[in-house]
């Protein structure tokens, strides 16, 4: 999995959460983080989609051309927007259409 993520600088410029793998609270989810700096989030807007897979994709997930990957664009917001992330993925998926089997 591939993901980007981008946070308002303005929002955690001189915090703790300043770098999001680094610092007391190092690999906390986005929730956490802004909750450690009294920034509530009560809203999460995702966005699913299903597309081939980019060549630099491609090469970071150690994937053949021509895969498909899903992708969700992530939104997170209390007042105003603190964090958006867009995830690229591509896992085996399996489905079974008959439950009795």
């Amino acid at each position: 999995m591939a993901s980007t993520s981008w946070e308002p600088m303005e929002l955690t410029r001189g915090t703790p959460v300043v770098l999001p793998e680094e610092g007391p609270h190092a690999g906390a989810g986005v929730v956490t983080r802004m909750r450690a700096i009294d920034l509530i989030v009560g809203l999460a807007t995702e966005v699913i989609t299903a597309r081939s897979i980019l060549a630099e994709e491609a090469d970071i997930l150690h994937e053949p051309q021509g895969s498909i990957v899903m992708v969700i664009q992530r939104t997170y917001s209390g007042d105003r927007p603190v964090e958006t992330a867009h995830i690229d993925g591509h896992a085996p998926f399996s489905k079974s259409l008959n439950p009795t089997r």
